[in-house]
């Protein structure tokens, strides 16, 4: 059996940049937000998930905002599956099995079993940068996540400002 290393998101140039938006957004300020919470319940609700968060990416940290109940606070980002949605925010990321994916089976959350499906959609607020993302997550594998439901992940994180 071989030691799993969870791989933490890339860093691209312009994070300083990204971080200022974040400041700029007032994103951060939104700790418990009702509507950010009614979001995450509606969307948890809809996609029939175990739970749906709003995570802002800010320095070295990952801050979840609003969940549909739980696991609110502060984490580290080369840790977050969610900082894998700041990285690459140009399509929704998901993993259907992060157990079988590599990348991700050294990650507390999934070894632990708190995380097997796990999906985000990019937060913009208004900018061009990704600050944070709408994340879902299972703890049982899926076998799809279709384009329907990711097209209500995207309109979800889209109406955060």
């Amino acid at each position: 059996m071989g030691i799993s290393i969870f791989v933490p998101a890339p860093v691209w140039p312009g994070e300083e940049s990204r971080n200022r938006a974040v400041e700029q957004s007032g994103l951060l300020k939104k700790h418990r937000d009702p509507g950010l919470i009614d979001i995450c319940s509606r969307l948890k609700q809809t996609l029939r998930v175990d739970w749906a968060g709003v995570s802002i990416i800010y320095r070295d940290s990952q801050y979840v905002m609003a969940s549909s109940g739980g696991m609110l606070g502060e984490y580290r980002r080369s840790t977050s599956l969610s900082a894998h949605v700041v990285a690459y925010p140009e399509t929704v990321f998901y993993l259907l099995n992060a157990s079988a994916d590599e990348r991700f089976a050294g990650s507390s959350f999934v070894d632990n079993g708190w995380i097997s499906f796990f999906a985000g959609a990019a937060i913009f607020a208004g900018t061009q940068f990704a600050l944070g993302a709408l994340c879902l997550t299972c703890r049982t594998p899926r076998t799809a996540f279709d384009e329907r439901s990711q097209q209500a992940l995207i309109d979800a994180a889209a109406s955060i400002h």
